[in-house]
């Protein structure tokens, strides 16, 4: 394995050491993921946990880096839920099963990896999951709302677990926001619609893996376009996580097949699609600040 390979990690376990020391997390998925991750590099262990930990792992290593410098502006209770999103769930989301909330961590998990994002990008957050900043002071169950120049503008996040339910979850979202009397934003994580469960991306550049989520996106925006032309919605935002298996070299010995040997590394890979309403006088600033969640590194 090359130096590099083993620094990125190192690196990335050293994250996940960080995230749960920084919420006191002793037991959980966020733990489980240290132990295969190591045992995927340091003994070759091969299950389909092991492959698929460094994707599962990464959403955990993202909301620390969001949130590790932004949580205090909010009461200690919401911490206490980011916590309980790292040591809840099951291990993969194939395991997920809505009947018994299984799904629940992750479905929170997202809530706070996109409200992180638009922190981080500059977005006035007045509240997350109904906990509102410290100083701000506003009503309602949207699982983020903005201060958008004056205005309160919620988030309703969805995660359909398939491609079927893509259009029923987004009406769902529309419903929520019209109900509450105010603008809003639709957000969608549509990894488990483009992802089947057990795979990797068919792609061996995170470029092309990066490529293969923006067009699945792009298909699913398709049958979305009149949510985000509705009013008071002022935009839809589409997200995906999916892992792939990125080439790292390729050996000089052959197979017996006459082919060369491959090395992988796994990876995590993630896309966001925004569409703005243009009908808002102010679509551009909000453009501004919704391309910044796309464009922000891990």
């Amino acid at each position: 394995m090359l130096k590099v390979e083993i620094s990125k990690w190192q690196e990335h376990l050293q994250c996940l050491k960080d995230a749960c020391g920084w919420l006191d997390v002793s037991r959980g998925r966020a733990r489980d993921y240290q132990k295969l991750l190591k045992e995927y590099f340091e003994e070759d262990l091969r299950t389909r946990e092991h492959i698929l930990a460094m994707n599962e792992s990464c959403e955990i290593c993202d909301i620390y880096n969001l949130w590790k410098e932004h949580v205090r502006k909010f009461p200690d209770r919401l911490k206490d839920k980011i916590k309980r999103t790292f040591g809840s769930g099951g291990i993969l989301r194939e395991g997920e099963k809505s009947s018994n909330s299984s799904n629940r961590a992750r479905n929170d998990a997202f809530v706070f990896y996109l409200a992180g994002k638009l922190i981080n990008a500059g977005a006035d957050v007045f509240s997350v999951e109904s906990i509102c900043a410290s100083g701000a002071t506003c009503q309602g169950d949207a699982d983020v709302t903005l201060n958008w120049n004056g205005t309160l503008v919620d988030v309703q996040c969805k995660r359909p677990q398939n491609a079927n339910r893509l259009e029923e979850r987004a009406e769902e979202a529309l419903s929520q926001i019209n109900k509450a009397g105010r603008e809003g934003i639709i957000a969608i994580d549509c990894s488990a619609t483009i992802r089947p469960p057990g795979k990797l991306l068919p792609d061996k550049s995170e470029e092309m893996a990066v490529k293969f989520l923006d067009s699945k996106l792009d298909k699913h925006a398709v049958g979305l376009s009149e949510y985000y032309n509705s009013d008071r919605i002022r935009a839809l935002i589409l997200f995906a996580r999916a892992p792939a298996n990125i080439t790292v070299s390729e050996s000089p010995i052959l197979s017996s097949r006459g082919k060369r040997y491959v090395y992988y590394r796994p990876y995590s890979v993630c896309s966001f699609l925004v569409f703005i309403n243009d009908a808002y006088a102010d679509h551009n600033a909000l453009k501004a600040i919704l391309g910044r969640i796309a464009s922000q590194e891990r």
